[in-house]
């Protein structure tokens, strides 16, 4: 009973400390401004992804106008209630009067282009990743995504069409219940994985379930918020309704790339914990700590000269003596580095390294230092004025 209770304790502290970091790592990448900027760009790629969803529901004739009502149906789950009647005219305005050329379709399909490059400009953002891609490979990226969520989203209209052709009692409850939690978390997870660069897909699915879990919240409770604040944007007058739908969209685009947030904030976890743990915060309530610390008992070697290892170390506790040539040339201390030199120049160590009493340190490999550094700058300038105070005892010595 007691180690299950554990258990569900640290699982709990890990879960805040994840969250509590996305939250941080959420202002500090300035979450809000590209949000406004998503939200911008979403309610001008509105009309086209419209007027393209439109246009492929009224292939299938005998059942068009069953996929269009499925499909604003669809799209009433994801606003506010109150605007409703913006997407019946938008719905309107958007539907084909006679077929589309293939000209109009590649026009309108670049016309949504715009809000995936502000999405990817966002994600790159979150992610501190610089690679770029020729600008016409990533535009016809582009097209065939937008291509790909509109001819599955036709995919998800149809579905709910021939499911409501099934009788009442072949269909459970719970699944119309849950149907549109799981198809909102499917397209997040998709195009989380679009756009995010090689990650765990375990980590994307944790940042899908939360930004769909909070928008599943939001939706009531901003609904509720119209419906006791009647005269809420009253001074837009008719442009009520539209201002209630960009300010829905610009709040959704918040939980999205809070999501993004979370699934990062789990892929550098480890880094995150290293953080902690040079801060002096417990261990014992992070579930990686133990793989990123080692302890020597007294007189142990902990790198010796000439050898190769891709890690440095962090002193937590206790202190280590460095010899060079069998002479000792200094003592390091609690939250000084270990081996950072060999270890920033790929070279063999340059002395050999033991412990004095009982020793604990942090383990930092090279992934793990790239994202320190990007996160908290301090440590580099921490770890020069190390490198420094190291060589001019270094230089005294030799003098």
């Amino acid at each position: 009973m007691g180690n299950g209770h554990n258990k569900l304790e640290l699982a709990a502290r890990n879960t805040a400390l994840v969250l509590t970091e996305s939250v941080r790592a959420f202002f500090r990448n300035d979450g809000l401004t590209a949000s406004s900027s998503l939200a911008f760009f979403s309610t001008i790629a509105m009309i086209p992804a419209l007027f393209l969803l439109t246009y492929v529901n009224s292939f299938s004739e005998s059942i068009s106008h069953l996929m269009i009502l499925k499909s604003q149906t669809v799209l009433e789950e994801f606003i506010p209630a109150s605007s409703a009647e913006v997407l019946d005219q938008l719905l309107s305005v958007s539907a084909p009067k006679h077929t589309l050329g293939l000209i109009n379709i590649l026009i309108l399909l670049w016309s949504i282009t715009p809000l995936l490059s502000a999405i990817r400009r966002a994600f790159s953002n979150i992610y501190k990743t610089g690679r770029k891609r020729l600008y016409f490979i990533v535009k016809l990226l582009d097209i065939l995504l937008v291509t790909a969520f509109v001819l599955s989203y036709a995919t998800v209209a149809t579905s709910g069409v021939l499911l409501s052709l099934l009788p009442a009692e072949f269909i459970p409850s719970y699944f119309k219940t849950f149907l549109p939690y799981l198809v909102l978390i499917s397209l997040v997870f998709v195009s989380y994985k679009a756009f995010s660069p090689k990650i765990n897909s375990r980590y994307l699915l944790a940042g899908a379930l939360v930004s769909t879990t909070l928008w599943f919240v939001m939706r009531p409770a901003f609904n509720v918020f119209l419906t006791y604040n009647a005269k809420f944007g009253f001074i837009f007058g008719s442009l009520k309704s539209i201002f209630v739908v960009v300010l829905w969209i610009y709040l959704s685009q918040c939980i999205y790339l809070f999501g993004v947030e979370v699934a990062a904030t789990l892929r550098r976890r480890e880094a995150l914990v290293i953080k902690k743990l040079m801060d002096g915060k417990s261990p014992e309530y992070m579930r990686t700590a133990h793989t990123l610390l080692r302890s020597f008992g007294p007189g142990e070697t902990i790198l010796e000269e000439g050898g190769t290892h891709p890690w440095m170390y962090f002193i937590r506790s206790g202190s280590v003596v460095v010899e060079k040539d069998g002479i000792k040339v200094a003592e390091l201390g609690e939250g000084r580095f270990l081996g950072e030199m060999s270890f920033l120049l790929g070279e063999p160590r340059s002395a050999t390294v033991s412990s004095v009493g009982q020793v604990e340190l942090i383990t930092i490999s090279h992934d793990n230092f790239s994202v320190l550094t990007r996160e908290f700058p301090n440590i580099v300038e921490e770890m020069l004025e190390d490198m420094a105070r190291r060589l001019k005892s270094t230089t005294e010595l030799v003098i």
